[in-house]
């Protein structure tokens, strides 16, 4: 190892000579594909452990809770205030706004 350290100062301190330079970029490229295959590995890693994992409710629910349905009446109150809009919006289509020429 100290003499792994010693060669890479060797190469630092004249890292403008090409065969110094050529170890520096080897050591770079290495570097590189070693985080490269580290992150590949943790993602995976990840990806898998949270497929895997149950998903977990807080509060006291449950994932089958049931849902409030509507009642009749309030359902048709909404389709009539939907059709309301509806008309009023084709009202305001056809009548298009009169402005005043500015010039």
């Amino acid at each position: 190892m100290r003499d792994f350290i010693e060669s890479l100062r060797f190469a630092w301190a004249y890292r403008h000579n090409p065969e110094c330079m050529h170890g520096i970029a080897r050591l770079t490229w290495r570097l590189f594909v070693v985080l490269y295959i580290v992150s590949l590995l943790s993602f995976i890693g990840l990806g898998v452990w949270f497929f895997i994992s149950e998903p977990k409710v807080s509060d006291g629910a449950t994932v089958g809770d049931p849902v409030e349905t509507l009642s009749r009446e309030t359902l048709d109150t909404m389709i009539s205030d939907f059709e309301n809009r509806a008309t009023r919006f084709e009202q305001i289509k056809k009548e298009s706004p009169v402005f005043s020429d500015p010039s």
